[in-house]
């Protein structure tokens, strides 16, 4: 039996279509996966990808759970792969198991914005990526960063994007007008994700009364309404033109329904170097942004704020609008209304896990 395992701390599989595709398509491939992650209260826990099981552990037990599972675990996998700073985890069983260790990065801390407790933690994350044979990130910039931040080297690099493997041609309907009481003639842009400071600011908000008048925002956070800042709820609170998704998906295949109620996807990054993660890492998003490759997978189009390498690449493929200033949302949104684009064919191109995974899939091959 040709086995794997993923060591994933996060535990939210179900809302990364990059994972999620790279397990599906390993499971179709004839590997069975096992993923080990930390219990969370924030969102419901499931794989429902064929040949998988999820184990989940306690929160303060998570090391030595997998210690316990690695020293009962007689069979070796072929390969066992940790992700972020799980990467600890995964080198420790990798040695007792003597298999191959990969790595996949979807977030880079950078030394100069960490606490000196997290430089210390980080330094056991550089001392297992010594161990490392292969290295997932998402493109070169980012692999540049990681490189210098991780010490790996830049040959065991394995650029995949962060996306998914299928495409659903755009079919508009009302869901969302209908769910939300909005008026059937108004346009929609959406937000995804994570609603916090780093994705959408308060100007934004405070600008949208200057938005068309056929057009309204709707924010649909990642893990519901419910664990949504309150901050945004207020502003829905007194504006007629934004309005909160209460459904909680538990896949990134369910977005589909809910997208084809839009007009166009928001896809802002803010950087705020004081918080971990979201300094530097988002500076150089790239190609690891969920965001814009769920809204052009789903035909939908794009707004976003500069940020390379997708502004070069929308001048060649024209899949949205790149935006300088955050004054001109109203204006590109007018744009879009007139306008035709290539959101599939770009993602077809460029970002389609059924393509960039082929890479990993002949590592793994050669492990069997």
């Amino acid at each position: 039996m040709k086995k794997v395992c993923i060591i994933h701390s996060e535990g939210n599989i179900n809302n990364n279509p990059n994972l999620l595709g790279i397990v599906d398509i390993m499971s179709k491939e004839g590997y069975y996966i096992d993923i080990f992650s930390r219990k969370s209260p924030l969102f419901e826990q499931k794989c429902p990808i064929k040949n998988t099981t999820l184990y989940l552990a306690e929160y303060n037990d998570f090391s030595s759970a997998i210690k316990e599972f690695s020293n009962d675990y007689s069979t070796p996998y072929l390969c066992i792969i940790g992700i972020d700073e799980a990467i600890i985890e995964a080198n420790e069983m990798a040695k007792y198991q003597n298999t191959p260790l990969g790595f996949i990065s979807y977030e880079i801390t950078f030394d100069d914005e960490l606490s000196d407790f997290a430089k210390k933690e980080k330094l056991k994350e550089i001392e297992a990526c010594k161990n490392i044979d292969f290295a997932i990130v998402q493109d070169e910039v980012r692999g540049l960063h990681l490189s210098e931040q991780n010490k790996i080297p830049i040959e065991k690099f394995i650029y995949i994007p962060v996306a998914g493997g299928n495409t659903y041609k755009r079919v508009q309907n009302k869901y969302l007008h209908q769910k939300l009481n909005i008026d059937f003639n108004k346009k929609i842009a959406i937000l995804i994700g994570s609603i916090s400071e780093w994705s959408i600011s308060d100007q934004i908000l405070n600008d949208i009364e200057k938005w068309p008048n056929n057009w309204v925002l709707v924010l649909h956070n990642r893990y519901g309404k419910s664990n949504m800042n309150q901050k945004y709820i207020n502003f829905a609170s007194k504006s007629e033109k934004i309005f909160i998704s209460e459904e909680q998906t538990e896949s990134p295949f369910e977005l589909h329904k809910i997208l084809n109620s839009a007009d166009v996807g928001l896809a802002f990054y803010i950087p705020n170097e004081k918080i971990r993660y979201l300094g530097k890492n988002i500076f150089y998003i790239g190609l690891a942004s969920g965001k814009i490759s769920t809204y052009l997978s789903n035909d939908l189009p794009v707004l976003i704020n500069y940020s390379e390498p997708f502004a070069s690449l929308n001048k060649q493929y024209k899949f949205g609008e790149v935006i300088n200033k955050y004054s001109e949302i109203s204006e590109f949104l007018q744009k879009i209304e007139k306008s035709e684009y290539n959101c599939i064919h770009f993602f077809n191109e460029k970002l389609n896990l059924s393509k960039t995974i082929i890479p990993l899939l002949e590592v793994l091959k050669n492990y069997e």
